[in-house]
């Protein structure tokens, strides 16, 4: 096995969880005119 290290689980953690939220906002409010689905 690789030896990781737990600031790099953290890390990888900190940065799926900020995705996953961010694709939680984006379900939310994705009829922004801000949204990628809806070009200003």
């Amino acid at each position: 096995m690789v030896e990781v290290n737990d600031d790099v689980i953290l890390k990888v953690l900190h940065f799926t969880y900020d995705i996953y939220v961010l694709h939680i906002l984006y379900l939310q409010f994705g009829n922004l005119p801000m949204s990628p689905c809806n070009p200003i």
